[in-house]
Order: structure tokens, then C-alpha cells, then sequence
């Protein structure tokens, strides 16, 4: 919304910039994303989630009750 309204680019640091554009001489948004932001945002995610799962594991009791 920011790129169309001011007719400059918005850019997500490290993810993608949006222009506001034409196609077909409507208005459109146009993005050009960063692929390495991406992947590292991702990885990232997929590192949090794998120790978290892990840390959650660690942390439930044992068949017996205990830990």
C-alpha cells in the first residue's frame, strides 16, 4: 500500500521491494524479492522449530512420571 500510495518503493529489508507499477494499464504492485533473505529467514525458522520441538521433547515426563 505504501509504494502505490507515495509512488515510491517499499522495501522489506533483506525480503523483497514493491514498486507500483502498470500491466495492461491498470495498476499494479510489482515485487522483486531477495532470495538469500529469504532462504536465511527460513533456515532460521526451521532452526527454531527443530529446538523447540527438541527442548519440548526433553522436557515431558517419562513413562514413568519422572524425567
Amino acid at each position: 500500500m505504501i509504494a502505490i500510495s507515495t509512488g515510491s518503493p517499499a522495501t522489506l529489508p533483506g525480503l523483497f521491494t514493491a514498486t507500483a507499477g502498470t500491466e495492461n494499464g491498470a495498476l499494479a504492485l510489482e515485487f522483486q524479492p531477495n532470495f538469500a533473505g529469504i532462504v536465511v529467514v527460513t533456515a532460521l525458522s526451521v532452526l527454531v522449530s527443530v529446538v523447540m520441538a527438541v527442548r519440548s521433547s526433553n522436557a515431558s515426563p517419562g513413562p514413568s512420571g519422572h524425567n
